[in-house]
């Protein structure tokens, strides 16, 4: 056999073993898209579950609140508070239900790792938490039948409080955090944490979590709200010749809802259309080294929702004509939603 014969042979079974080994190779499943962390504070008189979620792929960021009010008897949880607070595409988008009392959850316990500010992924955002130069470490303990790492973080004042941390060494997460306060052996607040990565292909998490919550009565809130806060700073209603509502990112609100507010509107004689101002300067309807726009936008970017009341933050922009930010409050009054309360909360 002729040695180019030969090498031919080698070189057809190897390519015929590699396409073998390639069929036979098993592929490699997606990785979770989505990160979840389960914080559990408890302290005396409460115990909050804090539930985050993080969509990496699609910028998507969720939060539930639930607040647990403890009694004498400390089995019983009363007075449950619940919040929603959705981030789509990074722009926050907040839905609060209360029931039972209206609860006040400090940021410390809310969002301690500033998630809602963070760019960074969930877990590592956590990680650098307990990376930084305020942690000392000090030592490794056993914990769940395991070691774990020991951090310590202190802070002076007249009443010194020291937070010791438990860290996972394989991942730098925290299994478990510990407050102490004024020099008491008894911690004021002990955290329990779970992380785990999810798939949610659908997005459900972020974009149906709401829908409950808002359809329906949210068109109605909108119109209310909305008419509200044109009587604000009347110079921006001047020589309309548009008045555009951005409903486009918020959650769970159907197209019907969509179309009533617009219609609602068409009451001031202009033309009604749905829009963000990212879409106004992609039509060429927003310019701000010219006019800014010839219209009016209005958004709403927070809903709370609480007990026979709603409370509604947003802004009145027209471009280089100037902005405003309002809060607006509706109550149930027989069976009717009326507003209570519309002032302006910032001027541009």
């Amino acid at each position: 056999m002729k040695k180019w014969s030969a090498w031919f042979l080698v070189f057809v079974v190897l390519l015929g073993s590699g396409e073998v080994n390639a069929m036979e190779q098993t592929p490699v499943p997606p990785k979770p898209s989505v990160q979840h962390m389960q914080v559990m504070t408890k302290s005396t008189d409460s115990i909050v579950i804090v539930d985050t979620w993080q969509d990496i792929q699609r910028k998507h960021s969720r939060m539930d609140i639930v607040q647990y009010g403890l009694t004498d008897e400390a089995v019983i949880a009363m007075n449950q508070h619940r919040e929603v607070i959705l981030y789509q595409n990074e722009k926050p988008f907040e839905i609060a239900r209360s029931q039972g009392e209206k609860a006040e959850i400090s940021m410390d316990i809310q969002d301690p790792y500033n998630i809602r500010n963070n760019k960074n992924p969930l877990f590592e955002a956590v990680v650098r938490w307990y990376s930084g130069a305020r942690w000392e470490r000090t030592g490794t303990v056993e914990f769940n039948g395991r070691q774990v790492n020991r951090l310590t973080y202190t802070r002076e004042g007249s009443q010194p409080a020291v937070t010791i941390a438990y860290i996972d060494p394989d991942t730098g997460l925290p299994v478990k955090e510990e407050d102490y306060i004024g020099g008491n052996s008894t911690p004021a607040t002990t955290k329990m944490y779970v992380f785990e990565e999810i798939d949610d292909p659908t997005g459900f998490l972020f974009t149906r979590a709401a829908t409950p919550l808002l359809e329906r009565d949210a068109a109605n809130w909108f119109c209310l709200a909305l008419d509200a806060v044109m009587p604000l700073d009347t110079t921006l209603n001047s020589n309309l010749n548009y008045i555009v509502v951005d409903m486009s990112d918020v959650p769970g609100f159907h197209e019907s809802g969509k179309k009533q507010v617009l219609q609602y509107f068409e009451k001031y004689k202009v033309k009604t259309m749905e829009a963000s101002l990212e879409q106004l300067r992609e039509e060429g309807l927003y310019n701000r080294e010219n006019t800014g726009l010839a219209g009016l936008l209005l958004r709403i970017n927070k809903i709370s929702i609480f007990d026979g009341q709603v409370v509604l933050n947003g802004f009145k922009h027209r471009g280089t004509g100037g902005a405003i930010g309002f809060r607006v409050v509706l109550n149930r009054k027989n069976g009717q939603w009326q507003v209570t309360e519309a002032v302006p909360t910032w001027i541009s």
